[in-house]
């Protein structure tokens, strides 16, 4: 059975909820996306601690309902959504985010974009509308967009926006770090040094794991840091590491190509989220070494000149 409500992130009043049982409750709402809701997140989401931060939960649950993900929000594991929030720190990160959704939304070099200002700032982390239609007026007096003549919600890329465009892709490609996301089960490790490694040293990639790599920081500050100083990300569903899920849709989210792997035998136990990506199944290292070799060709068009740099 479903009702109407108010969705717990935004307040929206027309979110649909339909009882799974006495402690689940699934919301689709039409600014936040679709989730899961344990414990009735209406009553806890509203205390001191999580009160002014829901929109940053709106902006992390909406994204992930764009990639065909559901969250699931309980408070005893919360502030993992909120580690894994992009949030940006200034209105220009904030407009280079919306360039990049303009940009991906653009089938043609002309094309006006629709903007559905009271339900898409949540993708940008914003905490309303009001701050959407602000930083699309600051593109636009930074002469990177303009709006259809007689329109109030359509716009598109100028020369200059399609000039940050390209910086903005430019740099994302500049990095040669491929972070890899898998289990780090005793039984995987040949597959990385093995296979995952060496097809990302033979194609130009420093791969990155979080086990290996030295840092001083919160280990979710540095994981982070590291996904977006990478220009590829690897995840392994091998062993249905939890946190290979989270790692994989927050590259999404940032717009870093995605390989998606899975040994054969372990591919039926795949979660639902990612049935619709295309997976290399693999039957062992030496299997794997030459299908992902082959997948990181294709995948990153630089990749032939970092071989044979």
């Amino acid at each position: 059975m479903s009702d109407l409500e108010n969705c717990p992130l935004c307040d929206h009043q027309t979110a649909k909820i339909t009882k799974f049982g006495n402690f689940q409750d699934r919301y689709e709402c039409t600014n936040c996306g679709n989730f899961i809701g344990v414990l009735i997140p209406s009553k806890w989401l509203m205390s001191e601690k999580y009160k002014d931060r829901r929109y940053i939960l709106s902006g992390v649950v909406r994204n992930l309902t764009d990639k065909g993900e559901m969250a699931f929000l309980h408070q005893e594991d919360i502030e993992k959504y909120f580690s894994y929030a992009d949030v940006p720190k200034n209105p220009i990160e904030a407009i280079n985010k919306i360039l990049l959704f303009i940009h991906k939304k653009s089938k043609s070099m002309n094309e006006f974009i629709r903007i559905k200002f009271d339900s898409e700032y949540t993708i940008f982390y914003l905490k309303d509308y009001t701050e959407f239609l602000y930083l699309l007026k600051l593109a636009e007096g930074m002469d990177f967009l303009e709006k259809e003549p007689g329109s109030t919600n359509k716009w598109r890329l100028k020369m200059k926006g399609w000039e940050k465009i390209d910086e903005l892709l430019k740099n994302r490609l500049k990095s040669n770090n491929a972070f890899v996301a898998m289990s780090f089960a005793a039984e995987q490790n040949v597959i990385f040094t093995e296979a995952i490694k060496p097809a990302l040293e033979d194609t130009g990639f420093l791969p990155i794991r979080m086990d290996i790599v030295e840092h001083n920081n919160l280990i979710d500050d540095e994981m982070i840091y590291q996904i977006k100083n990478s220009s590829l990300l690897i995840v392994d569903f091998t062993k249905h590491n939890p946190g290979a899920y989270f790692e994989s849709g927050f590259a999404l989210g940032l717009g870093i190509p995605v390989i998606w792997l899975c040994q054969k035998e372990d591919f039926k136990e795949r979660h639902f989220d990612t049935e619709h990506y295309n997976h290399i199944k693999y039957d062992n290292a030496d299997d794997l070494k030459t299908k992902l070799t082959i997948r990181i060709l294709a995948t990153i068009p630089n990749a032939i000149k970092k071989t044979n740099e």
